[in-house]
């Protein structure tokens, strides 16, 4: 019997007054009500909302006998059968489950689409990226120079200085919505030349437009499945983590041979830097 993810049914509150529950209760007390909707309960876990008619086996999942299954399911008309007599079914889950699976798939269907999108933006080419790079260092020269003509009019720098720094994120527009300051935070933070820059670096044995990378696909990672790290120590802490595995993995897959396939990549949970 398999299990999905946790779904839910909808259950009338007055379910015990239903003639026909009315009737099992009459006959098998309390026990006959619980065997029925952990039957109903059992239906709403299969995708075809179907149990095979195997009374024995239901009977040990739900440590009753198999002969209060068998007439559960057979002496009430609570239940129905396919045409070929091997699985039971109830009407009325198909009915309730019908709309939540309805938007069970359209939610795994955006999921999907967004992250189509994710990744034909993570496999874009390494020339793109060092090309995004280089007009990143141009715009950060511009600023640089123009800050050290103009310090008298520093206001008026930084309204010039927004707008370059506003391209400064290597994310697609549909994902700068939900981006968060965090994010933003870092990565102008790894994008200088700082202290904790030259720490990712020498820490990762990665250039800035890797690591830079490495933090795109990581917000990216977190957004699509809604995870909120709203603390600034907690994101950097995920992110220092998460790089320092994707790191290793790539240089295993740089220098591994055929014999070191099955070398696994240890200490996931070690903070390799929290300092930036």
């Amino acid at each position: 019997m398999s299990k999905n993810k946790t779904t839910y049914f909808s259950h009338d509150c007055n379910a015990r007054s239903d003639e026909k529950l009315l009737a099992v209760r009459m006959r098998h007390k309390a026990e006959g009500y619980g065997v029925f909707f952990m039957l109903v309960e059992m239906m709403a876990e299969e995708p075809s909302h179907t149990l095979l008619k195997d009374y024995n086996l239901i009977a040990f999942e739900l440590r009753v006998g198999s002969d209060i299954v068998r007439s559960i399911v057979e002496d009430f008309g609570l239940f129905q059968f396919t045409e070929d007599g091997e699985r039971f079914y109830s009407e009325s889950l198909i009915e309730r489950m019908a709309g939540i699976d309805d938007l069970r798939q359209k939610r795994s269907d955006a999921a999907k689409k967004r992250w189509s999108k994710m990744q034909n933006y993570a496999n874009a080419s390494e020339s793109e990226c060092k090309t995004m790079q280089m007009h990143q260092e141009i715009d950060a020269n511009k600023i640089k120079g123009n800050k050290n003509k103009n310090k008298k009019n520093s206001k008026e720098q930084k309204k010039e200085s927004e707008p370059m720094q506003e391209q400064e994120s290597a994310l697609p527009d549909y994902m700068l919505v939900e981006t968060p300051k965090l994010y933003e935070e870092l990565r102008a933070e790894l994008s200088a030349e700082t202290q904790n820059a030259a720490n990712a670096m020498r820490l990762l044995k990665l250039p800035r437009e890797q690591i830079l990378s490495l933090l795109d696909d990581f917000q990216a990672k977190i957004a699509l499945e809604g995870q909120m790290l709203e603390k600034r120590s907690d994101y950097r802490r995920h992110f220092s983590n998460w790089a320092a595995i994707q790191a290793q993995k790539m240089q295993t897959k740089k220098t591994q041979t055929q014999s070191q396939s099955q070398i696994h990549v240890s200490n996931t949970n070690t903070d390799y830097y929290t300092d930036f």
